[in-house]
């Protein structure tokens, strides 16, 4: 599935920037892995307790 951070962003009813910022809290807390377009999920338990939190 290809999608831009701003269409994320939508899905999550968020803007693009908290999209960003997001993204990058994931990858230092080990939760996903960021290469160029691409976002591979490090740690599938602790995204899924993340969307449990909010």
């Amino acid at each position: 599935m290809t999608l831009t951070r701003r269409e994320i962003g939508d899905i999550a009813g968020t803007t693009t920037e908290k999209t960003i910022r997001t993204l990058s809290d994931f990858v230092r807390e080990g939760i996903v892995n960021l290469e160029g377009k691409k976002i591979q999920i490090l740690d599938l338990n602790k995204l899924i307790a993340y969307g449990k939190f909010v």
